[in-house]
């Protein structure tokens, strides 16, 4: 395939866990060699991976998904410090789909995708576009967390914010149990890139 468009600029790769071990398609996406944009869609961290987000003219990458591993995450967040990845990014965009407050259940992971995102921000001189979205609403992290950190959950004025942690009033949860969720630097760093 790399043959027949060597100027290949952008790829979408929908992930599963079998593209791993198909050594056949890996190879092929490696050929290009002027990849600009990359989306991946249930993505994981992996050496080619690693090896795709090491493309020397890469400027914009967009994460989909609601599920990382930790590990995977670590492993990027070294690949991003040692700057073995993405060292030209202009462009960083993580859209989970995490449509309510109720599908956040993996404390460790969340944290972990936090501190890449913080990461990136303080590693990337490049960087001048970063936004982490909880959904296609879009929800962004910074306005859904200063809702929770003021305690203004339920408001008219931000529907999204509702409705996201609409499961949270209906199931009596405690806004104190998820204070690990606002991160006051996180928050910030978003700010400065809006």
């Amino acid at each position: 395939m790399h043959l027949s468009y060597p100027h290949v600029s952008h790829l979408w790769i929908y992930w599963f866990e079998e593209m791993i071990r198909d050594e056949i398609q890996w190879q092929n996406l490696l050929k290009f060699t002027h990849i600009e944009k990359v989306e991946l869609t249930y993505w994981c961290a992996s050496e080619e991976l690693t090896n795709i987000l090491s493309a020397p003219h890469l400027q914009k990458v967009t994460f989909v998904g609601d599920y990382f591993n930790v590990k995977d995450l670590q492993m990027l967040k070294s690949s991003v410090i040692e700057k073995k990845v993405l060292r030209k990014l202009k462009s960083l965009i993580i859209q989970m789909k995490i449509n309510s407050w109720s599908r956040l259940t993996d404390v460790e992971h969340f944290k972990e995708l936090m501190e890449l995102i913080k990461c990136a921000a303080g590693s990337l001189p490049q960087l001048t576009h970063l936004k982490f979205y909880l959904n296609y609403r879009p929800s962004e992290y910074s306005i859904v967390a200063r809702s929770l950190r003021d305690g203004k959950t339920d408001t008219g004025e931000l529907p999204d914010v509702s409705a996201f942690f609409r499961n949270m009033q209906n199931d009596d949860i405690a806004e104190d149990s998820f204070s690990w969720y606002v991160d006051e630097e996180l928050i910030s760093i978003l700010d400065d890139f809006r």
